[in-house]
């Protein structure tokens, strides 16, 4: 049997290394939790599709509880009450000039503490695919547009971890809501 320290001591090398695989992930969730943007990212934009949250293939997830049906469903109803239009990518519609959108990007990155505990980076990102001219040789290219992001690590019993995992997705969905909000006025 671990004692305290021994057991906060293999907590934080195992958020450590959560850390790490999310910062390794597409979009370095890591490197970019928490920032302030001082303009307007979000501006103009109504509609919002959530994509396929990226899990990959962690086990974890699955004996935590965390399903892309949950990560989905805790994404999306915030946003729809913040008032921003939003579907699901099997059933959106493509952005027009008179429909400017983003896609917003769950990430759910689970740990397996022992027996009865899990650990996870929870994120969300706002990004959208703009189109550039590149100088150098004039050729148009889509650059990937980072319009807000936001991550909480998330640690709790194996039997309360779906709950809480929901929960902290549901505060960035309304984080991002709120900031949403702000920028339309």
């Amino acid at each position: 049997m671990l004692t305290g320290l021994a057991r906060h001591a293999r907590r934080v090398a195992a958020a450590a290394s959560l850390a790490l695989l999310a910062q390794a992930a597409p979009g370095g969730a890591l490197a970019q939790a928490g920032s302030e943007r001082p303009d307007r990212l979000l501006e103009g934009i109504n509609l919002a599709v959530v994509m396929p949250p990226e899990m990959g293939s962690n086990p974890a997830n699955r004996e935590c509880g965390v399903t892309e049906e949950l990560v989905t469903n805790a994404v999306v109803g915030p946003v729809v009450g913040s008032g921003l239009r939003t579907e699901r990518l099997a059933v959106a519609a493509p952005f027009t000039v008179a429909t400017p959108g983003l896609y917003l990007i769950p990430t759910v990155a689970t740990l397996r503490e022992g027996r009865y505990m899990c650990i996870s980076w929870v994120a969300l990102r706002a990004q959208s695919a703009q189109p550039v001219t590149l100088p150098s040789t004039g050729l148009f290219r889509n650059a990937q547009i980072l319009h807000w992001e936001r991550g909480i690590l998330v640690s709790s019993a194996i039997d309360r971890h779906p709950e809480a995992v929901a929960s902290a997705l549901q505060e960035l969905a309304n984080g991002f809501g709120q900031q949403w909000r702000t920028e339309q006025r």
